[in-house]
């Protein structure tokens, strides 16, 4: 019988230590009140490229893009009402891809034991690098019933800062059999004749009809944890970017998703 008293008692001083560290709310003196909180988020981000986009060249597009970037900010949060929380994030985002594809096209080529020419099949790989930097400001709403676990809905408004994008066109076949039966080393050789490795840069500059402004879903769950009996708290964190808008007119559909991972470290008012 002392046994459970005892566990009782300290369950009950347990309870009072926990009220008496958080926030009232007159209107509501019993739900324990969201402290404000305010701190820093960091993390990289897996970005995939959906429908496809196109280059300054007459070249076929470029679809299936993927590539690794990073996001830093600010977060901010505060009690909305029973579970809930209201807030916001303020992050600059980098978020490169590189999508690639191969193609064969009829060249010709000059003999260099004869000097004849002659038209034949090559192969050749393209690869776009297209890298963009955000600024996006996503005001969300947190679930926090689940604690530690919470879930979070945001919707991001994101300006577009830059955009641009290197076109590269990489020679693969390297020999080929001339009408003579002899075999022919291939080169690229570059406006005055002379012979290159192979990599020739066709664009280096702008991405093309870049849309400035873009709208996302920002669904994200993660845990809260506290640091001991501080004010500080840390929350691994992932979200996944669902773009609305396209980044580009320059292609069919053209947006880049993002799985987001991140940390935040917050401190609590």
């Amino acid at each position: 019988m002392k046994s459970i008293v005892s566990v009782f008692v300290l369950c009950v001083l347990g309870i009072i230590d926990i009220y008496a560290q958080a926030k009232s709310d007159p209107l509501t003196p019993a739900r324990m009140v969201y402290p404000q909180q305010i701190g820093v988020i960091g993390g990289v981000g897996l970005i995939s490229q959906s429908g496809d986009f196109n280059v300054t060249c007459e070249c076929p597009a470029f679809e299936g893009g993927r590539g690794t970037g990073f996001l830093v900010g600010m977060v901010y949060e505060d009690d909305l009402f029973k579970g809930f929380v209201w807030g916001a994030t303020l992050t600059y985002q980098k978020r490169p891809i590189e999508a690639l594809y191969r193609q064969t096209d009829s060249v010709t080529v000059t003999s260099q034991a004869s000097g004849k020419s002659f038209r034949t099949n090559i192969e050749f790989r393209s690869s776009a690098s297209a890298s963009f930097s955000y600024l996006t400001l996503m005001p969300f709403v947190k679930y926090v019933q689940l604690n530690p676990l919470f879930l979070r809905a945001g919707v991001g408004l994101t300006s577009v800062i830059s955009g641009n994008v290197i076109h590269r066109k990489e020679l693969l076949t390297t020999s080929v059999l001339s009408p003579e039966g002899t075999v022919e080393r291939v080169n690229t050789v570059d406006e005055n004749g002379n012979i290159t490795d192979n990599i020739v840069t066709i664009e280096d500059g702008e991405f093309p009809e870049v849309n400035a402004f873009q709208i996302s879903l920002e669904p994200a769950i993660g845990v809260d944890i506290r640091l001991g009996k501080s004010k500080w708290y840390i929350a691994p964190v992932v979200q996944y970017s669902f773009p609305i808008t396209t980044i580009s007119e320059k292609g069919a559909d053209f947006k880049l998703n993002a799985l987001q991972i991140m940390g935040e470290i917050r401190y609590a008012f």
